[in-house]
């Protein structure tokens, strides 16, 4: 990949990722560098949440 071609967004809402291109597995980090959202291929969005100490407690589909 060419890193002169790539373009970072901040994504406001992880839904709106659903109209761009859908077979394209997407990650979005906080500012802690922690795995907030994924998209994965097939469409459907899986949201982590963390406790204080920045351990993963929960994983959902949305």
């Amino acid at each position: 990949m060419d890193v002169d071609q790539v373009s970072l967004n901040r994504i406001a809402n992880p839904i709106t990722w659903k109209k761009d291109i859908p077979d394209l597995m997407r990650y979005l980090y906080d500012a802690n560098g922690r795995l907030l959202y994924m998209l994965l291929t097939n469409g459907k969005i899986v949201e982590l949440k963390y406790d204080k100490n920045g351990s993963l407690i929960k994983k959902a589909a949305l």
